[in-house]
């Protein structure tokens, strides 16, 4: 979670709707922080996939070229191919990467998401109490 995990107030400590409301403000910047980061992610992650797809048909290509007297791949073919290959390991790699930092993004909002719904029924709790004591 943002912050400092295990250091947020508990739902069953805030009695004033002020400070329920400023933490789902804060809750709310969080989220929505989140959720843009995740938007950015998906994006770079099919560009990264669209551009493995074009490495993957270049590679193809390289091997179907026409091979030397001996059946081999020419010198020049090997080291493009080589090239090639060593480009999209290190493009899945770093697509790797990006997946891991989604998926713990998308458990931070999870997280996040629970804590604003305890705050909101919290809130319910607070008011109904409130209309309560004012009949």
């Amino acid at each position: 979670m943002t912050g400092f995990p295990g250091r947020e107030r508990p739902v069953g400590s805030f009695s004033s709707l002020d400070e329920l409301e400023e933490e789902l403000a804060r809750l709310e910047r969080s989220l929505a922080a989140l959720r843009d980061r995740l938007a950015q992610s998906r994006g770079v992650s099919s560009a990264g996939s669209a551009a493995l797809h074009d490495l993957g048909a270049r590679a193809q290509q390289i091997q179907s070229r026409p091979k030397n007297w001996r059946g081999g791949s020419k010198r020049s073919d090997a080291q493009e191919l080589e090239a090639v290959r060593a480009e999209m390991r290190s493009r899945s790699e770093a697509m790797d990467r990006a997946m891991a930092e989604m998926q713990a993004a998308s458990a931070e909002a999870r997280e996040l998401t629970v804590r604003q719904q305890a705050l909101s029924k919290r809130r319910a709790e607070i008011v109904a109490r409130q209309w309560d004591a004012g009949q």
